[in-house]
C-alpha cells in the first residue's frame, strides 16, 4: 500500500519532508509536476492519494490519472472551507479534508483510510449533470430548462451532496469540488 501526498505547494512539501510522523510513516510527498502521466502513478486498490492542489487545471490533470476506471485507490481531498467541518475519516471515498489539518491528523487520517474497506461514492448521471452546469456557471432556473429536470430537484440534488460532504453555502470551494467530482468520474 502506498501512501502519496501530493500538491503543488513546495513549501507545504518540504515542511511534510520534515516532520517526523509523516517521514516514518512511509508517506511519499510528491510535487504535481513530477506527475507527467498515470505510468509513474500506476494506482492500485490499496493506494491512499492525498491531494491538496490550489491550481484548478493541476488539480483536475491529477484527478484525471488517478481516478482510471480499473483504479479503485482511496482519495483524500485537501480544501480550503469556510467553517471546517470536525475531521471523521470515515464513509465512502473521496473524503474532503479541511486544509488546516495538522500534520498528524493528516497522518491519522493516512492510517484510517489504510484501516478502511474501500467504498467509492458513485453520483447518478442526473447529479453529474447537475455539477457541470453548476460549475460552468447555469442558474438553477436555466438547468431546469437545458437538462429537463425540476428546480426542485435539482435543489435537492446539491444539498444532498453539500450534506454528503459537510459542504456550506455556494461558495467557490464548493463549485470547485463539484468539478473535482467530474474528473474523479469518467462518465462525465
Amino acid at each position: 500500500m502506498r501512501k502519496c501526498i501530493i500538491s503543488d505547494n513546495s513549501f507545504f512539501l518540504l515542511a511534510l519532508q520534515d516532520d517526523e510522523v509523516i517521514r516514518r510513516g512511509n508517506v511519499a510527498a510528491i510535487h504535481s509536476r513530477q506527475l507527467k502521466s498515470n505510468c509513474y502513478l500506476r494506482p492500485s486498490v490499496s493506494d491512499i492519494f492525498v491531494v491538496y492542489i490550489s491550481d484548478i487545471a493541476e488539480r483536475h490533470r491529477i484527478l484525471s490519472l488517478i481516478a482510471s476506471l480499473c483504479s479503485h485507490c482511496r482519495i483524500v481531498l485537501l480544501y480550503k472551507m469556510e467553517g471546517a467541518p470536525g475531521c471523521a475519516f470515515q464513509g465512502p471515498f473521496p473524503w474532503l479534508i479541511s486544509e488546516k489539518i495538522g500534520f498528524s491528523e493528516l497522518y491519522l487520517c493516512l492510517y484510517e483510510a489504510g484501516k478502511s474497506m474501500f467504498d467509492r461514492r458513485d453520483f447518478s448521471e442526473q447529479e453529474l449533470i447537475v455539477f457541470r452546469y453548476l460549475c460552468e456557471g447555469y442558474s438553477v432556473s436555466q438547468i431546469n430548462k437545458l437538462a429537463g429536470l425540476s428546480e426542485k430537484h435539482i435543489y435537492y440534488l446539491r444539498q444532498k451532496t453539500k450534506r454528503m460532504f459537510g459542504l456550506r453555502g455556494n461558495n467557490a470551494a464548493t463549485m470547485s469540488f463539484y468539478l473535482d467530482i467530474s474528473k474523479l468520474n469518467r462518465r462525465w
